[in-house]
């Protein structure tokens, strides 16, 4: 008598193919990734703007080279961090920002200015 041969499901045979593919694929990833000898950091692309602000510390920097990239940033800002800011109690900064909005547009920056300075007028250190 003959013995019954078992037919192969077609999906196994998929299953079993595409699983080889995979593991062989992974196994050359994991060579390329450990015979690369090139170890550079990343290039990260950071939003700039006017309002941005980041603090990121990354590698064994010493504090050195962290306190000359903050002087070189002070004095590239000096404007923008010394001259155009100013400092505002809660109540009138909530109120400026009633006014101008959350975000306001640097379009109104001088409309701000000229604000801050008639409530200091008004009611002295605002």
């Amino acid at each position: 008598m003959e013995t019954p041969t078992k037919k192969k499901s077609p999906i196994k045979v998929i299953a079993l193919v595409l699983g080889t593919l995979v593991g062989v694929s992974h196994i050359g990833l994991l060579g390329y990734v450990v015979n690369n000898r090139k170890h550079e950091p990343p290039v990260i692309n950071i939003p700039h703007g006017p309002y941005s602000s980041y603090k990121i510390k990354a590698g064994n920097y010493i504090d050195e080279y962290i306190v000359i990239w903050r002087d070189e940033f002070i004095e590239d800002n000096w404007a923008e961090l010394y001259e155009h800011t100013v400092t505002l109690c809660h109540n009138h900064h909530v109120q400026l920002h009633g006014i101008y909005g959350r975000n306001p547009s640097l379009a109104t920056a001088d409309k701000q200015k000229n604000w801050v300075e008639i409530q200091r007028t008004k009611h002295g250190m605002v």
